[in-house]
């Protein structure tokens, strides 16, 4: 199984607090039912991508090429790779 979570699990973005609160629970979701079926050999895992440039989030984070926001440095900032996907 694999379930998709979030940078926000990690690292929750202000104004999104439903959103951050998601994916909390997808990640806490997954540990549990990842110990609950080890012993079944079924393993279950989550990804969690970071963000990614499509038209919307260029209006708020900017672009590397273009310049970014205040908000997408933010973002890049805390992304360990410091890049968009």
């Amino acid at each position: 199984m694999i379930n998709f979570a979030s940078m926000n699990t990690y690292c929750p973005l202000t104004r999104c607090f439903a959103y951050a609160m998601s994916k909390a629970a997808i990640s806490n979701l997954t540990q549990s039912f990842a110990a609950y079926y080890a012993t079944a050999n079924i393993k279950i895992n989550a990804i969690a991508p970071g963000f990614m440039v499509n038209e919307r989030s260029k209006n708020y984070l900017g672009t590397v090429e273009e310049g970014l926001t205040p908000r997408g440095e933010a973002v890049i900032n805390h992304t360990p790779m410091g890049r968009f996907g």
